[in-house]
């Protein structure tokens, strides 16, 4: 992309088959390479459609009319995994801060990181508060 970006708002690629030109228009005319990030968009399209039909066909076999179930289940097994490593990690803290430049003030970078039974504690105290200039 030219200098910092393009930001576009949320809006369809296609819509009913037919693509939208000025979306391609507006991506050629701020790329560097038109053609070959508009391939990348027709090929990200293309992966999701048929990440869709592998997911619907999925549904049907298994007779899921959504995914909350699976989700759930998902989201459960990783959180039960996540909290077993860390209650295996020795207990422990540490602490450090560095202090860089800011736009009109220095900043400082502060952390303590406290691993306790079932979860990371991570402390900011002592940072700098936000720049208003980022």
């Amino acid at each position: 992309l030219y200098e910092e970006g393009l930001q576009i708002p949320i809006m369809r690629l296609a819509a009913r088959g037919v693509v939208d030109a000025t979306l391609v228009a507006m991506l050629r005319v701020n790329t560097r390479e038109p053609d070959q990030v508009v391939g990348d968009v027709f090929a990200l399209a293309a992966c999701n459609e048929i990440g869709r039909r592998r997911l619907l066909a999925m549904m049907a076999e298994y007779g899921l009319a959504d995914l909350d179930a699976l989700a759930a289940s998902i989201l459960d097994a990783s959180r039960e995994a996540t909290v077993a490593r860390i209650a295996a990690l020795p207990r422990a803290r540490a602490s450090a801060s560095m202090t860089t430049d800011g736009y009109a003030t220095p900043i400082t970078l502060a952390v303590t990181v406290e691993t306790r039974d079932d979860h990371v504690h991570v402390d900011f105290a002592g940072t700098s508060p936000p720049d208003p200039k980022g």
